[in-house]
């Protein structure tokens, strides 16, 4: 299975970022998995934080759902 969310130099964030968690919870998935597409370049994050942390955007949700 093939996941293209979104090209992440053409997002346009909506709302407030989502941390790894919360976008998991939100998707129902497992962090696990979240982190694996990541890995595989499958999703890729809207933006990392000065620490590092990936955050995402609802739209991302979205279209993890529809799949």
């Amino acid at each position: 299975m093939m996941i293209d969310l979104l090209d992440v130099e053409k997002a346009e964030p909506q709302g407030k970022p989502l941390t790894i968690a919360k976008f998991a919870k939100l998707a129902g998935l497992p962090v696990s998995t979240i982190r694996y597409w990541m890995k595989e370049g499958k999703i890729k994050p809207i933006t990392y934080t000065a620490s590092g942390y990936a955050m995402f955007d609802e739209k991302q949700v979205t279209e993890v759902k529809k799949d």
